[in-house]
């Protein structure tokens, strides 16, 4: 379904090709309901036919109804199409044919009132682009989320699908290509440890020299240089990473800065603190950007990942999770990508097996689960990483990575279930798979062996 609307408005905005049009009613936003096709016309495509004929968001004269707002590829709001009449349309939803520029001094103008002082405007260039720079109010994407799941699962994987979808690319765009178009300041990343404080976090003094002499000067942790960044360009978003989130004793690394995780309806903080006059200097070095209260702005994200099976990480208690999204990755997820994935091992003997690793995988999670250890310790799709199932990799990184891990971690107290022979000696464990191979599960492997062939095949 296409739809042209009335005013020649998006190449005077120089919305290009590939625009995503959103959906606003009652302040809820649905995304990308629609798209820009035709450079010479204002035709957008709707991308949810179904969801627009429910509702009659769009129909050959979407001009007419209801409001919309027109995002570019990077994601800035440059029109607000804006219902201005009071009259009703046969749908009894609000009519009007007006459009409206929304600056980034919250003023809002008609599309005629644009024209008239962009003609007059001292400075064109400079009024343009005030127009486009506008502090966009994504709800599509939570502020603070945490992804979360066994080892394996592809948390960094998804976070950084997201993270490419979140400045408005496709998600299987190469890093190279992710890293061309954005600011690089636009991004931070940071993975916590046992050892990591709130001084690496928020900041703190630290010797700089400067020439013969030595002095001390507030240096800021990845958490404000990425604040002051977001306050600084309020029309870009920026993303702060942090991985292995439970890894550190959060309460300590977050401090006070616990209190603006609090977000209300707009992404902005809903309570503030006091800033210290360290940084507040810090923070105000080039312009003035913050007073007497510290808030995170809405054009700021927070995402981080946490594995919940790994051992002597820190709890995370109520109030703090309280503030976060969570994204579960179950242990079957992206399973489709390595559903086929045949790889042989070439064992002593002149033994070779070709198995499915998949099938390999559900089988030690299934006897894994009948023994009952928990669904966090199971092995995730990207246990392997796909790299890995080649026939020259495979072997060394099933015995160095799976093994191990079921050795020392998951099957620590029930070895002698999963396993037919086992002497409490990873050592071993790693003969008997030399000679052996898959065989050394005490489980069935009549789906994951697909063929086995050399001198000790019946093995």
């Amino acid at each position: 379904m296409t739809a042209s609307l009335k005013k020649s408005i998006m190449n005077e905005a120089n919305i290009p090709i590939g625009a995503k049009i959103s959906f606003k009613r009652n302040n809820i936003t649905i995304p990308n309901i629609a798209t820009r096709i035709d450079t010479n016309n204002d035709y957008i495509q709707c991308n949810d036919l179904k969801y627009i004929q429910q509702h009659k968001i769009i129909n050959q004269q979407p001009h007419a109804q209801n409001d919309f707002s027109i995002f570019t590829l990077a994601g800035l709001a440059l029109v607000i199409l804006k219902t201005e009449t009071s009259r009703k349309s046969n749908h009894g939803v609000d009519g009007g044919a007006y459009f409206t520029y929304k600056r980034t001094d919250g003023i809002e103008m008609t599309i005629n009132e644009w024209r008239s002082y962009y003609k007059n405007a001292p400075n064109q260039n400079e009024y343009l682009n005030s127009c486009k720079s506008i502090s966009v109010s994504d709800n599509s994407f939570e502020r603070n989320l945490i992804y979360f799941g066994a080892p394996g699962t592809g948390k960094s994987y998804t976070l950084k699908g997201d993270k490419k979808e979140l400045f408005n690319q496709n998600r299987n765009n190469s890093d190279e290509h992710f890293d061309n178009l954005i600011d690089i300041n636009q991004v931070e990343q940071v993975t916590f440890h046992p050892d990591y404080s709130y001084a690496d976090f928020v900041g703190c003094y630290k010797p700089v020299s400067e020439g013969d002499t030595i002095k001390y000067q507030y240096i800021l942790g990845p958490f404000l240089r990425i604040l002051k960044n977001a306050l600084t360009y309020t029309n870009k978003k920026y993303l702060l990473i942090i991985e292995e989130i439970n890894r550190a004793n959060i309460a300590a690394v977050f401090g006070d800065i616990f209190q603006l995780l609090d977000r209300d309806k707009s992404g902005r903080s809903e309570y503030f603190i006091t800033p210290s006059d360290e940084i507040k200097k810090a923070l105000n070095t080039e312009q003035s950007l913050i007073k007497d209260k510290l808030y995170i702005p809405s054009n700021m994200y927070i995402w981080a990942t946490m594995n919940s099976a790994d051992q002597g990480v820190f709890p995370m208690d109520t109030a703090f999770k309280r503030r976060w999204s969570f994204k579960y990755l179950d242990i079957n997820s992206g399973e489709d990508k390595i559903q086929n994935e045949i790889t042989t091992l070439s064992l002593n003997n002149n033994l070779n097996q070709t198995i499915n690793w998949n099938n390999l995988r559900h089988a030690i999670n299934n006897k894994l689960t009948e023994i009952g250890i928990n669904e966090d310790k199971l092995l995730g799709s990207y246990f392997l990483k796909p790299d890995l199932l080649t026939t020259e990799k495979f072997k060394d990184a099933f015995k160095n990575k799976v093994l191990m891990y079921l050795f020392e971690d998951a099957a620590k107290h029930k070895g002698e279930i999963l396993f037919k022979e086992y002497q409490k000696r990873f050592s071993t464990i790693l003969k008997d798979f030399d000679e052996r191979g898959i065989n050394i599960f005490n489980f069935s492997t009549d789906n994951i062996i697909i063929s086995e062939y050399g001198k000790d095949a019946n093995l």
